[in-house]
């Protein structure tokens, strides 16, 4: 619930600010840089830690979240013809949607094809095979397992979900190095003279 309060928030936070600056710019970097942040926080995040920090490790993709959403909804409506704004925010809609979901489908395809590589890797003993088995068809399973296969497991899905976070990082540069020179327009004064 955080999470989307804190998006939610940061969105009107970052609406009423776009209108007293007239800038469109400063939070698109800035959400670029805290999708950065939130990633190199789960890249390093360890286990052992209270569920607070694991909650405030989310936090910079919250804020990140509101500033985007907002701006770029402002930004394409600033930069379209009237005649266009419908057809330019269905069409943002979709974009967003569909990255959603491939960015979805996409992770779970590597976190999954690593955690079999990482399974091999690091689960050892005469029950190799059966545990590997086991750990891929239920997670719930895994609380189950006895020592020292429940480590080696837990070692496994910590590696995989690392290489997919790693991707993401790899990914959010490059959306970063695509946002920091985009040119928007500032927003015209609303002020009659």
């Amino acid at each position: 619930m955080l999470p989307a309060i804190l998006s939610s928030a940061t969105g009107a936070l970052t609406g009423l600010l776009i209108t007293k600056t007239r800038r469109l710019h400063w939070p698109l970097v800035g959400a670029a840089a805290l999708y950065l942040c939130t990633i190199i926080c789960l890249i390093c995040i360890q286990r052992g830690l209270s569920a607070a920090m694991y909650l405030l490790a989310l936090v910079p993709y919250s804020v990140a979240n509101g500033l985007q959403y907002t701006t770029t909804a402002v930004a394409v409506l600033a930069t379209s013809t009237r005649d266009e704004q419908a057809i330019v925010m269905s069409t943002l809609t979709i974009w967003r949607s569909l990255g959603t979901v491939l960015g979805v489908a996409l992770s779970s395809v590597l976190v999954q094809n690593a955690l079999i590589r990482c399974l091999h890797v690091f689960v050892h003993g005469l029950h190799k095979d059966e545990v590997i088995a086991l750990a891929r068809a239920s997670i719930q399973a895994i609380a189950k397992l006895d020592q020292p296969y429940r480590e080696q497991v837990v070692q496994s899905y910590e590696a995989a979900l690392r290489l997919g976070f790693g991707s993401c990082l790899i990914i959010g540069v490059i959306s970063a190095l695509l946002i920091v020179p985009i040119k928007l327009p500032r927003l015209p004064s609303s002020a009659k003279r």
